[in-house]
């Protein structure tokens, strides 16, 4: 009645056929290396989540930010000017996304920059709508 579950979420149920796909969880981001100053660029990953929130502030000069979240945790996706006018459509209304795209690292928070977006089938699994742009 209330949209919470006292078992797992649809995150957790879907997660054995993500990680087949090598899709990580938000907890696996802050396991993996960040990038050397002068090193190697900052790593691909996918990840997968429910859209919690969608904001676009003023001041961000057209950039986006999703917030996914999955059994494990929240994770941060910025979306550039020209991949929010790419993937508009899909990132504005899926409930659930997958996400490609170029990890950053400041201290323990992981965003993902976003370079390729999916929906991601939620079946007959039932999530919370959005906060979107307030």
């Amino acid at each position: 009645a209330t949209g919470l579950t006292v078992g797992p979420g649809a995150m957790a149920l879907l997660r054995p056929a993500l990680a087949a796909r090598g899709v990580l969880r938000a907890a696996d981001l802050r396991a993996l290396p960040p990038a050397g100053p002068d090193g190697p660029s900052s790593p691909q990953v996918t990840v997968a989540g429910v859209v919690t929130h969608r904001q676009r502030p003023e001041s961000a000069r057209g950039t986006v930010f999703l917030n996914l979240e999955d059994e494990t945790g929240m994770v941060g996706v910025v979306l550039s000017p020209g991949a929010w006018a790419r993937w508009r459509a899909l990132a504005a209304q899926a409930p659930a996304l997958e996400v490609r795209g170029r990890l950053e690292r400041t201290g323990p928070v992981a965003s993902v920059v976003a370079e390729r977006l999916a929906p991601l089938a939620l079946g007959d699994l039932a999530v919370p709508p959005s906060r979107d742009f307030r």
